[in-house]
């Protein structure tokens, strides 16, 4: 996103915040019917809408729809939308960040029985199941390489929705998920220092110990601080995650904003850890020049 688009986003989230129920529902009825002309027509050349269609690679319009709860979505990009993502499913890719379906049909192509009322026993039998965590209102589950979120109440199911806004409230959940998708690394501590700076701790096995690379790893990576050396073949990275304050403040309001970050930006500094510990393991005893 350019420094432009991001400024009018925000500006436009502002005005919104302050809007009344009745005066954002015009705004949403209105770009509706603007965009349901353009679905029409892209529905009405289905090779069009398989193969390019009119909102985007993605269909992005449609995910608004499903996450707005809006009843006519368009039948024949949604059944377009349920079979690439049977086919990501299958194949074990990981699904677009914010691919959006009913949480019904999630349940259906894993070959479980559609629910009612779902719980995360039920999402813990779907094949490639590796830890969940219950928000209440919301299942989080990794399977496999995804992320998904299970809206219980709205009844959809949203994909690696990596701009949802982390709060120190769930945080050290999504941490101790996300961190769950590399299964060369250890928890090994996760605390909050002070108020949205978090201190990561994680365990790597290494091949050898080599200071001066952990040294030149740390000096070029964003999020590690420090490095320990445990027992005879582990290493522990230390990392700094800061949650950030929201910009979006209006000055027509005094209201608190809670620190947050993206889970987006918790993958990438976890990413970031991750390939130092990759290149740790990757680390070939070097012959000694001496002997």
């Amino acid at each position: 996103m350019s420094k432009g688009s991001k400024d009018v986003t925000e500006k436009l989230t502002n005005v919104l915040t302050h809007l009344s129920s009745k005066q954002v529902n015009t705004i949403v009825d209105e770009m509706i019917e603007l965009r349901r002309k353009e679905c029409d027509e892209c529905q009405s050349n289905k090779v069009l809408c398989i193969l390019q269609p009119k909102c985007g690679p993605n269909r992005d319009f449609l995910d608004i729809l499903i996450g707005i709860e809006y009843k006519n979505i368009p039948k024949f990009c949604y059944g377009q939308r349920l079979r690439e993502t049977k086919r990501h499913i299958d194949l074990d890719e990981e699904i677009s960040g914010g691919t959006k379906i009913y949480l019904s049909d999630y349940m259906k192509l894993n070959g479980l029985k559609r629910k009612k009322d779902v719980i995360l026993p039920d999402l813990e039998k779907i094949k490639g199941f590796i830890a969940g965590t219950d928000l209440g209102r919301s299942l989080v589950v990794l399977i496999n390489k995804d992320i998904v979120v299970a809206d219980v109440e709205a009844g959809t199911v949203t994909f690696n929705p990596w701009d949802f806004q982390l709060t120190r409230k769930n945080f050290e959940s999504f941490v101790k998920l996300l961190i769950k998708r590399y299964d060369f690394l250890e928890l090994h501590r996760l605390v909050e220092e002070y108020r949205g700076l978090w201190i990561l701790e994680v365990k790597v096995k290494i091949v050898s110990k080599i200071v001066e690379t952990l040294e030149e790893a740390i000096k070029r990576s964003h999020y590690l601080l420090a490095y320990e050396l445990e027992e005879s073949d582990f290493v522990r990275l230390i990392a700094e995650i800061q949650l950030i304050r929201s910009m979006n403040a209006s000055v027509l309001t005094s209201r608190q904003f809670e620190p947050t970050i993206s889970l987006g930006e918790l993958k990438e500094a976890l990413e970031d850890i991750v390939t130092v510990a990759r290149n740790l393991q990757e680390i070939k005893v070097k012959p000694d020049s001496t002997s």
